[in-house]
C-alpha cells in the first residue's frame, strides 16, 4: 500500500503530530510505504524503510487559515499527480478519502462559547467552520476517524452524519511512555528524575503537560496551588513539560504568588515517562481538548490525573479515582479538588496504578493501518 498521509505542520510532543507520526511508522513497520505531506518539519527525523517526509514548497498567505487553505490545494495536486492507495488528512482538508478529526467540532463551541454566536461571524471562525464543513460533508470522504464518543456525537447532531461514516478510534498513547515492567526500575526512575530536579523525598510534583499554556489550563492550575494553605502549598512543586518559552510559564507562576523556587518549566522531550512516575498528580484543567493522551500516559504510570470533563479521554479518568471537573468551569471546585487528592495522595496513587496497569491505550495507530488494509478497527 502507498499512503499519502498529509500533517500541516509537524512539532514535537504535539498530540496531533505524534499521532500522525505513530500512524506512519505502523504502515511502514507492516510493509507499507508512506508520502508525509507536511509545510514544516521540527524535530529529528525517523530514519525509516518505506517513510519519505516530503516539505511542500513555501506556503503564501497572511495567515495560518490561508496558508492551510494553500496546504490542502498541495495535498489536491500530489494527490493528482501521484499514485496512493488511499490518503489519510490529519487536518481540515476538503476531499481527503479519509479525515483524522483531531480537534473538537467547532460548530458546537461555537454554541457553547460565550458569544459564540457573535463571534461565528467573524472572519476567522467563518473560515474555520467553511474548513471544517468542507473536511466532513466531502462526498470523497468515506470515514471520518474520531477519538471520543463526544466528539463523534457533536459532528453527528451538528452536520447529520450517518453513524456510519464516524469511527471511534482507541486510545493511541506513546509506547515510550510505558513505564518498566520491574517495580524496583520504576522506583529507580522516579528517584533519578526527582534528583535531577533537586527535589527533597517528599516534595510533591504537581506535573502540567501543555503545547498552549493557556488552552490547557495552566493558570488555572497555578491559582489552584496558590490557594491552598500555606503549610501545603510549600510541600508542592510545579513542573510544566510544553512548548514555548519557560519564561512565560514561570512569570504565570510568580503572578499565581508561587514562588520561583516552586516551579520549574522544562523542555519537550521524546519519552514523558521518567517525568510521569516521578511526579504525584498530573493537572489538566484545559479549556478545550479533543482527546488528550496525556491523560492516559500518565494513569499507564500510575499518576493520578485532576483534568476538566471537556477533555475527550475525561470518562477513562473516572475509574481511576479522581472524578473531572464540571462545565461551567469553577475555580473553586479544582482548588477542593486538589486539597482532596493531596490529602489522600497514597491512596489516589494505588488506584491510578492498578487501573491505568490493565490498559491497553497504545492501539490507535494499529488500528487505523488496518482500516486503509481492509479491516475494520475494533
Amino acid at each position: 500500500m502507498r499512503l499519502l498521509l498529509s500533517l500541516y505542520r509537524y512539532f514535537m510532543a504535539g498530540g496531533l503530530q505524534m499521532d500522525a507520526l505513530r500512524i506512519a511508522q505502523a504502515a511502514c513497520q507492516r510493509g507499507h510505504q508512506v508520502v508525509f505531506l507536511t509545510t514544516d518539519w521540527q524535530g529529528p527525523r525517523p530514519a525509516l524503510p518505506g517513510l519519505e517526509i516530503r516539505l511542500t514548497p513555501p506556503l503564501r498567505g497572511w495567515g495560518n487559515l490561508s496558508r492551510m487553505a494553500a496546504f490542502a490545494k498541495e495535498v489536491e495536486r500530489t494527490r493528482r499527480q501521484e499514485s496512493f492507495d488511499h490518503d489519510l488528512a490529519m487536518n481540515r482538508i476538503p476531499d481527503a478519502e479519509f479525515y483524522f478529526a483531531g480537534d473538537e467540532c467547532m460548530r458546537r463551541l461555537m454554541r457553547r462559547r460565550k458569544g459564540g454566536w457573535f463571534l461565528r461571524w467573524l472572519p476567522r471562525y467563518r473560515a474555520l467552520l467553511a474548513q471544517e464543513k468542507a473536511a466532513l460533508l466531502s462526498p470523497r470522504t468515506r470515514r471520518i476517524l474520531v477519538i471520543s464518543a463526544r466528539q463523534k456525537r457533536d459532528f453527528q447532531e451538528e452536520y447529520g452524519l450517518p453513524p456510519e461514516k464516524l469511527l471511534l478510534l482507541p486510545p493511541g498513547m506513546d509506547p515510550g511512555s510505558l513505564p518498566p515492567g520491574r517495580p524496583e526500575e520504576r522506583l529507580a526512575l522516579r528517584q533519578r528524575e526527582r534528583q535531577a530536579l533537586g527535589l527533597a523525598p517528599d516534595t510533591r510534583l504537581l506535573l502540567m503537560v501543555a503545547s498552549n499554556l493557556r488552552l490547557k489550563g495552566v493558570d488555572r492550575s497555578l491559582a489552584a496551588l496558590a490557594a491552598l494553605p500555606p503549610r501545603e502549598r510549600e510541600k508542592c512543586h510545579a513542573v510544566l513539560l510544553g512548548r514555548g518559552a519557560p519564561k512565560e510559564f514561570l512569570s504565570m507562576a510568580e503572578k499565581a504568588g508561587i514562588s520561583p523556587a516552586r516551579a520549574t518549566a522544562l523542555p519537550l522531550r521524546p519519552s514523558v515517562g521518567g517525568l510521569y512516575l516521578a511526579a504525584d498528580l498530573l493537572l489538566h484543567p484545559a479549556r478545550s481538548e479533543g482527546a488528550g493522551s496525556v491523560l492516559v500516559e500518565a494513569l499507564s504510570n500510575g499518576l493520578p490525573v485532576l483534568c476538566t470533563e471537556v477533555c475527550g479521554f475525561s470518562p477513562l479518568v473516572s475509574p481511576a479515582g479522581l472524578p473531572p471537573l464540571q462545565e461551567p468551569f469553577r475555580q473553586e471546585q479544582m482548588d477542593g479538588l486538589l486539597r482532596e487528592a493531596l490529602e489522600h495522595l497514597p491512596a489516589y496513587r494505588e488506584k491510578a496504578w492498578e487501573y491505568g496497569s490493565r490498559q491497553d491505550f497504545c492501539q490507535r495507530a494499529e488500528s487505523i493501518v488496518r482500516l486503509l488494509e481492509g479491516e475494520e478497527c475494533p
